[in-house]
């Protein structure tokens, strides 16, 4: 069943239609590809659709180097001044330097753990038999990088009873300019 108006409030950005209930049989033809990229798992129990969400690795690696050494670079500087003049630096470089410091050592963790710790696949399970939705986000936090309870992949559940599942199309520019 086909309406011209969205079911959800909200639609999706790009809404074309809506597609039938969780306990509905489909009645047309799904909606462009219904599947990009084979499910991570399908059987009885349960389907396994794969979503990744980071794209590129290893360029924060380098980013990290970076940052490193300029925290080493502004603390060698300091230890530097205050080895040569045998006392602390006026205010204002002294601060400067000790914040930059701070700055280029949080930065480094930062960039390093946001391209170390995501996850490759970040799945959508559906289980058929406790009739649920898991969801399964990687979440940071980019005030505490040094946290272990703040970064990690938490799983959300849905009732299956509960979701609606609509057809959208987005397009966007791409670098060699063709449309996503």
């Amino acid at each position: 069943m086909v309406f011209k108006t969205p079911l959800l409030d909200k639609p999706a950005p790009g809404w074309k239609q809506d597609l039938p209930g969780p306990n509905e049989s489909p009645s047309i033809e799904p909606y462009p590809p219904v599947l990009s990229n084979p499910p991570n798992h399908v059987d009885n129990v349960y389907l396994e659709l794969a979503r990744a969400t980071v794209r590129t690795r290893g360029v924060g690696v380098w980013l990290t180097f970076l940052m490193f050494s300029l925290a080493i670079v502004a603390l060698l500087s300091l230890i530097a001044y205050i080895l040569k003049e045998g006392t602390m630096p006026p205010p204002i470089p002294g601060i400067a330097l000790l914040m930059g410091f701070i700055a280029a050592l949080w930065g480094g963790v930062f960039i390093w753990r946001m391209d170390v710790d995501p996850p490759r696949d970040e799945p959508i399970r559906f289980n058929r038999f406790r009739r649920k939705v898991y969801v399964y986000r990687f979440y940071r936090d980019g005030l505490r990088p040094f946290s272990r309870t703040a970064w990690g992949v938490r799983a959300e559940v849905y009732d299956w009873d509960n979701l609606r599942a609509e057809a959208c199309s987005v397009y966007g520019p791409m670098g060699s300019g063709g449309l996503i």
